[in-house]
């Protein structure tokens, strides 16, 4: 059987994901239709970042602590200024 990964795991492979992520929408922003901007947020407890639509911060990982956090970059949709 497999083994479920841990909650600790979890998280570093979400940081992986979270960082191609970054990379990926900073070389190529998303169009307007996806959103307007896309925020980088920051979370120092676990030295992490993640991309969210909106500016209300949602941290994902951990619920325990899901307004902690601040936006450290907006990337516009492409075309916009």
């Amino acid at each position: 059987s497999e083994k479920i990964p841990t909650i600790d795991q979890t998280r570093q492979m979400f940081k992986g994901l979270s960082q191609a992520m970054i990379e990926l929408v900073q070389a190529a922003p998303p169009s307007a239709k996806v959103a307007a901007a896309v925020y980088r947020f920051h979370c120092p407890m676990v030295n992490a970042d993640w991309l969210q639509a909106d500016k209300n911060t949602g941290n994902p990982y951990d619920t325990s602590m899901s307004t902690c956090g601040s936006v450290t970059d907006t990337i516009q949709a492409a075309g916009e200024k």
